[in-house]
């Protein structure tokens, strides 16, 4: 619903909606949920879930949520989409890639893609280039494969989000890990570069 209104009414959308998205996923990031664990005993992989894992489930779908409505949003706006990514949405995007959860991570990583899909990089700003760069090199050699891939793709739309000229000053950080990430695909599925 809020991507189909951005389209028809524009950046108003996100203006009207932005605070109140960015409020309750700050909120959401406030609330404990739990890091990844593996399942190391074979009888506790068909155990289900407990209280406890069922409140750290709702707690990642709701900012899961939150996150995907901010994306169909800036999907909705196109190409009237640059300039919208503003320090704050990129800080709360940043700081899920790092979350201590593997799918918080992975969402950020999705929704940081599609922001950049349309978002063209302001290229005087290196500081924030290179920020997001760091990032996306951190979830390229991640151990979750899920969020290797997710990371991939944003890492992606970074580099085409770039003037040809820009991009090559964020290839030593992020080719080495795109490299390793094809290499170690080749086994399973292939992934797209």
């Amino acid at each position: 619903l809020l991507g189909a209104l951005t389209e028809c009414q524009g950046v108003l959308v996100l203006e009207r909606s932005r605070s109140r998205l960015l409020g309750l996923a700050k909120s959401h990031l406030q609330r404990r949920i739990e890091p990844d664990r593996e399942l190391s005993d074979a009888a506790e992989r068909g155990k289900l879930m407990d209280r406890k894992e069922w409140k750290n489930l709702a707690a990642w779908k709701d900012l899961e949520l939150c996150l995907n409505c901010l994306a169909k949003i800036f999907t909705g706006l196109g190409s009237s989409m640059n300039g919208q990514l503003d320090a704050e949405t990129l800080d709360i995007l940043l700081t899920c890639v790092t979350h201590q959860n593997r799918f918080v991570r992975d969402t950020g990583y999705k929704v940081l893609t599609t922001v950049l899909v349309e978002q063209q990089q302001k290229t005087d700003d290196e500081d924030r280039c290179t920020l997001i760069s760091e990032h996306l090199a951190s979830g390229l050699s991640d151990n979750w494969s899920m969020v290797r891939l997710s990371s991939l793709q944003a890492t992606r739309q970074f580099l085409l989000s770039l003037p040809p000229s820009n991009r090559v000053r964020h290839y030593p950080v992020l080719l080495p890990r795109i490299c390793l990430n094809r290499y170690f695909s080749a086994e399973g599925v292939k992934l797209q570069a």
